[in-house]
């Protein structure tokens, strides 16, 4: 626009309207035209022949006009005393249960209060990845358990300068930006960023083809010595590991039998793996059992089976099983897991 680059540009944008969402595909590219007319600064991007995007943008130098004055600023703040209790892993473990799934430098959210209200975002040099933390906060804010989209944004400020001089203040690697969302004016800011008056409006989700799986939360002693059946224990397992690793959404498992091992297909641990994982919703299951061609006979659908010499050793499973137990160097005849 004044040949410099968009960092380096404090801009208001105004009215700004999301007509429909774009599908990026995982192989391809999608091409989007931004136009920008003189004179008005109304901008349209546009997919196709469709506007996606519609609004007002236009540079500034007095942003003390554009943004909440100090005073209602003041008047809105109640809660700058109150704890940051909830970290990255409670954030985004209920955005995932709303259906949200983030990665990456758009998980950057690092902890907000139990109203909401406050937290603080990592800056990590991408105002993309950083604008859509923000739109996060408000959708984290939001009193539903649908799935919502922003479909309009009444003004949003940025003052480059402000939010640089923020940063620099900061001495450590890790650059913390405390963000508040003033409710009561519906207004959120962080470091140089304001955005007044979200719109957004709830997305139909897929219905489930599956029957409802009715669960429990039951409390299990490790040290109790009590017996317990293998459903139960690769039950456990697999729970603790999917709490753990809480971004995993595919799971992989591998199961090898050896020629000299003494096993029926119905002894077989992976068709019960794959039936605890078909009940877990959003994980994407790929069980495994390696054996020679003609050891086992009618295996389960969906359980993959390949020849031993298939196994890659840059494999990576959440599970590896095995069966059989040397003592003393001589195979018993039972199968042990």
């Amino acid at each position: 626009m004044m040949g410099q680059l968009y960092t380096e540009m404090s801009i208001v944008m105004e009215n700004v309207k999301f007509n429909r969402a774009t599908i990026v595909p995982e192989v391809g590219k999608v091409e989007i035209i931004v136009m920008i007319q003189k004179g008005s600064g109304k901008f349209e991007v546009v997919e196709g022949d469709t506007a996606i995007v519609t609004g007002k943008i236009r540079l500034v130098t007095n942003l003390s006009k554009e943004k909440v004055p100090f005073d209602v600023i003041n008047r809105n703040i109640d809660v700058n005393d109150e704890e940051e209790e909830l970290d990255e892993r409670d954030i985004y473990k209920e955005l995932k249960s709303r259906g949200y799934q983030y990665s990456g430098l758009f998980r950057s959210i690092r902890s907000v209060s139990v109203s909401r209200k406050k937290g603080h975002i990592e800056w990590k040099k991408n105002w993309v990845a950083f604008m859509d933390n923000l739109l996060q906060m408000i959708i984290f804010n939001l009193d539903s358990r649908n799935l919502v989209m922003p479909t309009g944004i009444r003004k949003l400020v940025i003052d480059i300068n402000a939010h640089q001089q923020y940063l620099q203040s900061v001495t450590s690697k890790e650059k913390y930006v405390p963000v508040q969302y003033y409710k009561n004016i519906d207004v959120i800011a962080a470091g140089g960023v304001e955005i007044h008056k979200v719109r957004a409006s709830e997305i139909a989700r897929k219905r489930s083809i599956y029957d409802p799986l009715i669960e429990e939360y039951k409390f299990t002693a490790y040290r109790d010595r009590k017996i317990m059946s293998l459903q139960e224990i690769l039950t456990l397992s697999i729970h603790i590991t999917l709490e753990n690793i809480p971004i995993m959404i595919k799971m992989k498992t591998i199961e090898l039998v050896d020629d000299k091992d003494n096993i029926s297909t119905e002894e077989l641990v992976s068709p019960v793996i794959l039936d605890i994982l078909n009940n877990l919703s959003m994980v994407e299951v790929n069980v495994n059992v390696f054996a020679s061609r003609n050891k086992l006979e009618d295996i389960p659908k969906g359980v993959i089976v390949a020849e031993p010499n298939m196994i890659e050793t840059d494999d990576i499973a959440s599970f590896a099983i095995g069966c059989g137990d040397y003592i003393d160097g001589i195979r018993p005849n039972t199968t042990k897991y």
